[in-house]
């Protein structure tokens, strides 16, 4: 398994040096706010919108909503698992929506991170803005394109 890390390591990071990061607002991350809609009714959008990109409800709470959508297919996130950790042996993308109410509507701002699951379910989380993933902004805008105000 060290051989296949060692050959390869450099192709991953040439991949990922041709990735875009996101920018971010003044709140140091992703943020949008909708306007004339209170958080109870735009929540229920954003679950079902974010099921429809392919993510998992893991938590609910109030004012945070968690999911989990695997890093591609099973190679692929077997890869990058093993990759980004020495005990990984898959890696999921964790989006994590924060939701409060504003002036004049519901704030919401997004966090993503690359968890990888070791083979005794130990989970390695770490801040992802890239990782070969799509550029966050634009899963935002599309979740967001789904809420109807």
């Amino acid at each position: 398994m060290t051989v296949v890390r060692i050959l390869a390591l450099p192709l991953f990071c040439a991949y990922l040096a041709g990735c875009q990061t996101d920018s971010s607002a003044s709140s140091g991350h992703l943020e949008v706010t909708i306007q004339n809609m209170m958080p109870e009714q735009v929540k229920p959008q954003l679950v079902n919108a974010m099921i429809n990109e392919g993510g998992r409800l893991r938590n609910d709470s109030t004012y945070l909503v968690t999911f989990e959508r695997p890093r591609g297919d099973a190679a692929s996130a077997a890869l990058i698992g093993a990759l980004v950790s020495t005990e990984g042996v898959s890696a999921i993308e964790r989006l994590a929506f924060s939701i409060a109410e504003a002036r004049n509507g519901t704030r919401i701002v997004v966090d993503r991170y690359m968890v990888t699951v070791g083979s005794f379910g130990r989970e390695d989380i770490r801040p992802a803005n890239s990782f070969g993933l799509e550029p966050l902004q634009h899963v935002l805008d599309r979740v967001v394109g789904q809420i109807k105000t």
